[in-house]
């Protein structure tokens, strides 16, 4: 049901009558079929109010999912990298020694890291590839460079503060190790481009499809 619209000046219900657009301020207005008199049609306040919420709404939404995947994709990549690299540094290939359940460790790490590329081609669909992928990987550089990093850094504090003693304990293989399990990871990643890319086109056909529906429903309304 259309909401009242009362003309000021004779009184009769403009609800049912169809604005235009005034080619100089941009307004909607409605001729009164009666008298003539000109008005605004406005939308109601709490009309407006719920829109500008539902907007913001979502707005908070998809920065919330695009963190939790953002933090989830992170999480994997750094346990894959570090438990591989230990393993490797162990002298042993990372993964159980079943062969299933090795299937199904590299199926699921496989798929990880398609899950990084497609959300990397579709999830910063509005940032420059290179840049969207650069950046991914020097965030994970120095995610898994951490506690490589902040050990020997404490350890040598504490010798200076004990012993006076100035080399700092670094040994930054398994930071290398790291980084190689990360590289590998990141070419499987590539695979994951044309799924991104098929995300992105069914999202923009999806929202194709609910605008038009949108305007058939507002065409619909107007014509009754």
């Amino acid at each position: 049901m259309a909401i009242s619209h009362i003309c000021l000046k004779c009184g009769i219900d403009l609800a049912r009558v169809r604005p235009f657009r005034d080619p100089h301020y941009e307004l909607p207005l409605v001729l009164c079929p009666r008298c003539g008199a000109a008005a605004a049609r406005r939308r109601h306040p709490s009309v407006i109010q719920w829109r500008r919420f539902w907007r913001i709404e979502r707005t908070a939404m998809a920065i919330v999912l695009q963190l939790a995947t953002f933090a989830g994709l992170t999480v994997g990549m750094t346990l894959v990298c570090i438990v591989s690299a230990a393993e490797l540094s162990a002298g042993r290939l990372p993964g159980p020694r079943d062969p299933l359940a090795q299937s199904i460790v590299v199926g699921l790490i496989a798929v990880l890291s398609v899950a990084v590329g497609a959300w990397l081609t579709i999830g910063l669909a509005h940032w420059r590839r290179w840049v969207a992928w650069s950046s991914f990987a020097a965030w994970m550089t120095v995610v898994l460079g951490g506690d490589v990093f902040i050990g020997p850094c404490l350890a040598w504090i504490l010798d200076r503060i004990v012993t006076e003693d100035t080399r700092i304990p670094f040994y930054p293989h398994e930071w290398i190790l790291r980084l190689g399990v990360l590289a590998a990871l990141m070419l499987v990643a590539v695979a994951g481009i044309p799924a991104g890319n098929a995300l992105g086109r069914l999202w923009q056909a999806f929202r194709r499809q609910r605008w038009r529906a949108r305007r058939r429903r507002f065409r619909h309304r107007s014509s009754r």
